[in-house]
């Protein structure tokens, strides 16, 4: 596989006024720079960063289930750890099946 160096400049970042609040806006002036287009065009997603530290440890992956978005009812128009992030109640049924079936297919079953 070949080697994709990357550039990300933040020349500027502005948030808040005060040490002890988490502000609910910031503005970032950022600019990134790449030979390799894909780099340049695929959307980086770093939902959870430690995540990378367990996967040194043992195999994984890191998904996402949708919570919808604004057009859907006004759900998942904001990611987590947002201030107007709504959860999608109906989420709850969804994640369970999922993980009942992941279950079901690769665990080995005992008679």
């Amino acid at each position: 596989m070949g080697e994709h160096r990357t550039i990300i400049t933040v020349g500027a970042f502005n948030a808040g006024v005060a040490n002890n609040v988490i502000p609910q806006t910031a503005n970032l002036k950022l600019s990134v720079r790449s030979l390799d287009r894909e780099v340049r065009q695929g959307p980086a997603l770093t939902g959870s960063e430690d995540f990378a530290f367990m996967l040194d440890a043992v195999p994984g992956s890191y998904l996402l289930i949708g919570n919808g978005d604004a057009a859907s009812g006004g759900h998942g128009a904001c990611m987590v750890h947002n201030p107007s992030y709504d959860f999608n109640d109906d989420n709850v049924a969804i994640g369970a099946a999922y993980w009942a079936l992941l279950v079901e297919r690769f665990l080995p079953v005992k008679a």
